[in-house]
């Protein structure tokens, strides 16, 4: 998930319940990147995002029961489109 762009930390979590810590600077640490862009346009894109209440630079995703194989490997897809609306920086295809 981290490879999908420059401004994602460190993911924790599992699949289904994960965190997404987003930064300015992927290489001075944690300053924040504010994470409402992201939420907004994850959700033009057709993926429910939560900003969290613990960080102002964090994203909870939680995959629904619901959600087919389809839309899980579509997921991190639509996060990048989400990011690249954003204006976030997404790293080339080649890297991921």
């Amino acid at each position: 998930m981290a490879a999908l762009c420059r401004q994602i930390g460190q993911v924790r979590g599992t699949e289904s319940m994960m965190t997404i810590e987003l930064v300015e600077d992927p290489e001075g640490g944690p300053r924040q990147c504010d994470p409402r862009k992201i939420v907004e346009q994850a959700r033009e894109h057709g993926l429910l995002l939560l900003k969290t209440d613990m960080s102002a630079n964090m994203i909870r995703v939680r995959v629904p029961w619901t959600a087919t194989s389809q839309d899980v490997s579509d997921g991190p897809e639509r996060l990048g489109e989400a990011m690249d609306a954003a204006g976030l920086s997404r790293h080339s295809a080649a890297s991921l």
